[in-house]
């Protein structure tokens, strides 16, 4: 933990750590992270900060699908193996369940527009 109670001199002393210069911190542009940007930077180069910004928020979306996937796996486990199924097997049968869900998602999703296209259809006439 810094010592010092400035954000400014806590941020200098973590680059100092790391063996940075704060000229070496702000002359990179990271084109995934908008947040490590200058505004010299920004002005520069608009559109490549907005692509920073989408990448940014598209990693942030990714991870977050990635940890609710990991927590329903953890979850589907620990219910599997309660159940008298083997841990091995549980990552597997995670997987069959989520492909019927997917194949029932699908019929339904299929059914409805097929429903929606006949009373489109039907109104014309």
């Amino acid at each position: 933990m810094c010592v010092y109670t400035s954000t400014y001199l806590c941020a200098r002393s973590a680059e100092a750590r790391r063996g940075e210069t704060t000229d070496e911190r702000s002359t990179r542009k990271d084109p995934r992270n908008p947040y490590r940007w200058s505004n010299v930077e920004i002005e520069q180069d608009a559109p490549g900060y907005i692509a920073a910004q989408e990448a940014f928020r598209h990693a942030g979306e990714e991870a977050e699908t990635r940890r609710r996937e990991e927590d329903d796996l953890q979850r589907f486990s620990s219910a599997y193996v309660e159940a008298g199924g083997d841990h091995k097997d549980a990552r597997a049968a995670f997987r069959e369940q989520r492909g019927q869900q997917a194949a029932a998602a699908a019929t339904k999703a299929e059914a409805s527009v097929l429903a929606d296209a006949r009373r489109r259809i039907r109104q014309a006439l």
